[in-house]
Order: structure tokens, then C-alpha cells, then sequence
């Protein structure tokens, strides 16, 4: 029989299964059948049951804990360790990470000689692991799985293995440089395309083509078709959300805007939006061969990839078999696909530099380079529905009466040890003056933190407890909300904290957009990932950056931790500076351009005039800079 926990990877990252509905008699009597098939140990029998039941409908209830089951068993007849990888995959996919991680350890602890094992299925087991602890923020062992993760994935490079860590993986963990991530995905790059990549070498002065906004409508006389393509056009991805109104902004008289969903049963409203504004809306549901023949007969001039190497494989696969002549990435994978199939990346100068080379030359794409920030989004249209709503008060929170508030809303797993000790640091010092002074609003200042699970709400009050000696109630962990009451309750915050590894990119977006001033650290100099400092030479590292600098806040972009807590206190301590800073952050909203989706698509709009222009004279390599007339 084929391992279950290759068959258990195929069905969460397929899109494509066909999903029936299934009535509740149906669906209770797969189940029954998979558990009598378990009681009489036929494990394959199980398995063919439970398939059925995912095929019809993933979210069956009891069918996980079906699954779960039946790799159990499977563990209690054969002790076999990718049984216990594929359990341990389950169930870090439903949130029991520390069980998950249980799991890993004693298939790494394993007495068995690890030449006896299987070598790339021992490495993934240790990259899972740290993926789990990341999630529940637990670090006993942060500097030495680091270390090890690090070794792993620069020995299979070295020999052309396609590495355990997953390119998205790359860019979230402090451990793995730049380069090491830029490899990370160029070996998924050559996976998909069947052969090994060699990325050409940049040049030390790329060549530039500039692109004025408007200043091609005279030129230009014929309509480019231009494509969008995604897994993510869902409610519940912030993709759709952030981009809902980049489509109906388009200029229908100049161009002809397709959408490519691998996604047709969302009717959320985002979605919907999306839908009305596209020439042409296309789901995508065969083989990709097929897909790839669809979007070819549509003609396109340019298709733009919105997913990358998140999720679905089945978007690079398209992309690999040049479904259009000009293929450009953005937003879902921010960093580059390390892949001769994409021409171009969409970003600004201060995510990717471009006279810092040794940033550059990382990118294997010509860039297009935006004026302000290349980070797209909807908000305008969502603060206007919110103001119906009443504010939020700080006792339905559950935070303090007075207090300074500060908050990370951000994914757990992308807080570090270092980072949160920086934190947590400062705000011991704060609280301990406050008792000093008797002063309520720094006695009771607190860290507001979006809770994944108990695991790692005990792990961090233990690490602040013994660490920092910090009272339970300095930190608070809020449950998630939907978008409207996140956006809501962002309003009692005072600032919001950035996390450096991998910044707040959409939460970014909305602590601003409701007038929460953030602070983030981009480092001047670039250096070793490893120590007291975390580097920020990665595109997700340098987001919060450009967000700032967009809304005409640079001064709260630290170049160094130690900054970065220095600013932390001023915000507490300096009350007519920082009421001042809010104040022009408040004022600045309504012409920021960070906030103005129609600049954004116009500024876009004339990026791919100058490329559909320059690219079909030449096919040569050259970044395009908007600039703004």
C-alpha cells in the first residue's frame, strides 16, 4: 500500500479533488465502514473509505478523527516512522501542534541507525518540527534545531536534493539567509520545470526603462490582455481581500483583464467584486495540461502569477509550460521565484534595492519597480463599511482600564525568541517605572498577542515569567475575530509591533489604516542571521519598511534592535511626540499613497505598457521604474 502520509500530503494540496456533496447518512456510513475496516486491521479497506469521504466532502465531521485513527493503528502494527510522520502531518494541519510535535521527536529519537532511515524523510521530519514549535512559540531548543536545520538544507543543496524546508518556510525563519532562500527556491523552480535551474548572473548595472504614468496613451492604440491567477480568490484569503478593488480599477478602454480561479465555490462578497470587474472570469478545474491550453486560447499578452510557491503546486506548473508570453509574479510569494519562467517581479526600492547588489543579484527576474510601496490593498472600501460599527471598548477586550497597549496581531510563528525577549524587555522596564512613578498608563502596559492555542500562550508567559520576571497580566492574548472586528479592535492599540523576520504585511496594512502607529527594524548593514540581531534582507523582512515610509512615518523604521526599543520606550515616555506622530499618521490617511489603489493600478497600468512595448522589440532584460508625473 502506498504511505499514508504521502496519500494524507496529496489530498490537503489538491485543489482540484472533486468535492460532491455528501447528506449525513452518507457520510456516517463511510465512516462506520472505515471503523469496522479498522477493527478487523484491514487498514487499506479504512483507507479507501476515508478517501471516499474526502473526495466527496473535506470537511465531514469526524472524518479527521477517522484519519487519525487509522494512522495510529497503522503506528501500533508496523512502528512504521512515516506513519508516524503522516500522523504527525495531520495533526499539525488541525492545530494540535505540540501533539504534532510529540510525535516528530520520537521518530527523531528513534535508536534505529539513521543510515537504515529514510534520509529526506528524517530531514522533513525535523524541518515539521520546527515548523510546530515555531507555531506554539516554543524555543528550548531554538539555537540548536537552528543550527541543524541549517546544515540540513545547505548539504542537500550542495548535491542538488530538493531541501525539506518549503521556499515560504525559507523566508519565515531567522536561521536561513537570503541566499539560502534563493536557493531553497530555485531548487523548487527546477523540480517543476524537470531539469536543474542555472540562473544566469545579474548584471552589476541592470538595465532600466523608465515607465511614466500616462505618458504612453498616444502610443498605444491596441488593448493588452492581461491575467491574473490564483488558488486564493477566496473569503477567507487575505489575497481577494487586499485586491478586490485593483480590478474593477483597471482602465476597461486599454485593457482586458481575465481572472484564472482554481476556486469556484466562494460566492463571499471580495469574490464577488472580483468576478463582475474581470472581462473574462475562468475556473480552472482539469488536468494542467488542459489549463495551460484554456489560457493559452484566451491570447494573453502578460499573466500575472499571484500565488507562487504558496500552496498549490499546480501554479508553477502552469506558469513552467509558458502559458503566456510574458509571465509576472506578485503578491502571494514575496520573494523571488529563483525560476527562468517568470520575467518579471513586481516590488519598490526599498524591499528590493536596486543598487545594493548583494540584494539584487538574489532576484532572478527583472523588476518592475513601483514609486511609494508595491503593496497593494482594498482598505479604503473596508474603513468606509466599518463606521457603522460601534468602537470597540477596551473592557470587552479584556485589556486594562489604563494602559499603554502594545500589540502583535501578527501569526505567532512569526514572532522569535529574540524578538519577543526585546519586547518583553522593554516593557518590564516601562511597568517597573510606572510602580516607580505611579504612573497607571506605564505601570500597566501591556502586550497584546493573537493566541493560536494554550501551548503557546503557557510557553510565552513562562519564558516572560522566568526570563523577565513580568507579571502574568502584562501580556494578553486576544482569540481570532473576523476581518471587521480585527479591524475594529485594532483601534484601542497604541502601537503596534513589527516582527522583523517576516513582517506584518496585510496586519501592517490594517494597524495603519486604522491610525496604530507600527514600529520596524530594517537593518543597515547585512549580517549573520545567527546571534542577538535578526537580518532583513529578505523582501518579507523589509514590507514593514516600505508600509511606513509610504504613510510618512521613516522614523519609526529602526536600523538596529536596540533603536527598535528605544523607540518602544519614547512612545510611552515622550506623550507630545508620539500624540503628534499619531496625529500626523491620522491626518496623512486620507492622501497616503499607500491607501490609494487607483494610483497603485495606474502606476501599474503604465509598468506593463513600457514592458509590453520594450519586451516585444528586444526580449531583453531590463527593470522598469514608474515614475509618477
Amino acid at each position: 500500500m502506498v504511505s499514508l502520509y504521502f496519500i494524507w500530503t496529496f489530498l490537503l494540496s489538491n485543489p482540484l479533488l472533486p468535492q460532491q456533496t455528501v447528506s449525513r447518512d452518507e457520510g456516517s456510513s463511510f465512516l462506520a465502514s472505515a471503523r469496522h475496516a479498522m477493527s478487523q486491521n484491514d487498514t487499506d479497506a479504512a483507507f479507501q473509505y476515508l478517501s471516499e469521504a474526502f473526495f466527496r466532502n473535506p470537511n465531514l465531521v469526524g472524518l479527521y478523527s477517522c484519519f487519525e485513527d487509522l494512522f495510529r493503528l497503522k503506528i501500533s502494527l508496523n512502528n512504521d516512522d512515516v506513519d508516524r510522520m503522516g500522523l504527525a502531518s495531520l495533526l499539525s494541519d488541525i492545530g494540535r501542534y505540540e501533539e504534532a510535535a510529540n510525535e516528530l521527536r520520537e521518530m527523531l529519537s528513534t535508536k534505529n541507525d539513521v543510515s537504515h532511515m529514510d534520509q529526506a524523510l528524517h530531514k522533513k521530519a525535523r524541518s515539521t518540527l520546527f515548523r510546530n514549535e515555531a507555531a506554539i512559540c516554543s524555543w528550548d531548543s531554538y539555537d540548536a534545531d537552528s543550527v541543524a536545520m541549517l546544515e540540513s538544507v545547505r548539504d542537500d543543496l550542495a548535491v542538488n536534493i530538493l531541501p525539506s524546508v518549503h521556499p515560504y518556510e525559507a523566508l519565515m525563519w531567522p536561521c536561513l539567509s537570503l541566499e539560502d532562500a534563493s536557493s531553497i527556491a530555485r531548487s523548487y523552480a527546477s523540480r517543476t520545470m524537470g531539469s536543474v535551474v542555472d540562473t544566469k548572473p545579474r548584471l552589476e548595472t541592470p538595465e532600466r526603462v523608465y515607465a511614466y504614468t500616462r505618458n504612453d496613451e498616444k502610443v498605444h492604440n491596441s488593448r493588452i490582455k492581461v491575467a491574473y491567477i490564483s488558488p486564493d480568490f477566496t473569503g477567507v484569503h487575505p489575497l481577494a481581500f487586499l485586491m478586490q478593488d485593483v480590478f474593477r480599477l483597471h482602465d476597461n478602454s486599454r485593457f482586458d483583464i481575465y481572472v484564472y480561479s482554481l476556486n469556484d465555490s466562494d460566492l463571499s462578497p471580495e469574490v464577488e467584486k472580483i468576478k463582475a470587474a474581470a472581462s473574462k472570469w475562468t475556473v480552472l478545474s482539469s488536468s494542467v495540461d488542459d489549463m495551460v491550453e484554456t489560457i493559452r486560447a484566451d491570447g494573453l499578452d502578460m499573466l500575472i502569477d499571484l500565488c507562487g510557491y504558496t500552496g498549490t503546486s499546480l501554479i508553477a506548473e502552469i506558469m513552467a509550460r509558458r502559458a503566456a508570453p510574458v509571465q509576472i509574479a506578485y503578491m502571494g510569494f514575496p520573494a523571488s521565484s529563483c525560476a527562468p519562467f517568470i520575467d518579471f517581479m513586481i516590488c519598490d526600492e526599498i524591499v528590493v534595492p536596486p543598487t545594493e547588489m548583494s540584494i539584487r543579484k538574489h532576484y532572478s527576474e527583472s523588476l518592475i519597480y513601483m514609486p511609494h510601496c508595491y503593496f497593494v490593498n482594498s482598505h479604503r472600501y473596508l474603513l468606509e463599511r466599518i463606521k457603522r460599527f460601534a468602537n470597540p471598548t477596551r473592557s470587552q477586550n479584556s485589556l486594562p482600564k489604563h494602559g499603554f497597549i502594545f500589540c502583535c496581531h501578527s501569526r505567532p510563528d512569526k514572532i522569535d525568541p529574540i524578538t519577543f525577549d526585546s519586547w518583553v524587555g522593554v516593557i518590564k522596564q516601562i511597568r517597573d517605572e510606572g510602580k516607580r512613578e505611579k504612573n497607571p498608563q506605564k505601570e500597566n502596559a501591556i502586550l497584546w498577542l493573537l493566541r493560536s492555542c494554550a501551548e503557546m500562550e503557557r510557553n510565552l508567559r513562562q519564558r516572560s515569567r522566568n526570563g523577565f520576571q513580568l507579571d502574568d497580566d502584562a501580556i494578553i492574548f486576544a482569540d481570532k475575530v473576523s476581518r471587521d472586528e480585527h479591524l475594529l479592535r485594532l483601534q484601542l492599540v497604541d502601537l503596534f509591533l513589527d516582527t522583523p523576520a517576516y513582517n506584518a504585511h496585510t496586519v501592517g496594512v490594517d494597524c495603519l489604516s486604522v491610525g496604530v502607529p507600527m514600529v520596524s527594524l530594517l537593518r543597515k548593514t547585512p549580517e549573520s542571521t545567527m546571534g542577538n540581531e535578526i537580518a532583513t534582507e529578505k523582501l518579507a523582512s523589509r514590507v514593514g519598511a516600505s508600509l511606513l515610509t509610504s504613510v510618512g512615518l521613516p522614523e519609526l523604521v529602526a536600523p538596529d534592535m536596540t533603536t527598535y526599543q528605544s523607540i518602544m520606550k519614547r512612545c510611552v515616555t515622550d506623550e507630545e511626540w508620539f500624540s503628534s506622530l499619531k496625529e500626523r499618521l491620522s491626518n496623512h490617511l486620507e492622501y497616503a499613497p499607500l491607501f490609494d489603489t487607483k494610483r497603485w493600478v495606474d502606476n501599474f497600468e503604465s509598468a506593463l505598457f513600457a514592458i509590453d512595448c520594450e519586451w516585444k522589440k528586444s526580449k531583453r532584460d531590463f527593470d522598469v521604474f514608474v515614475i509618477e508625473k
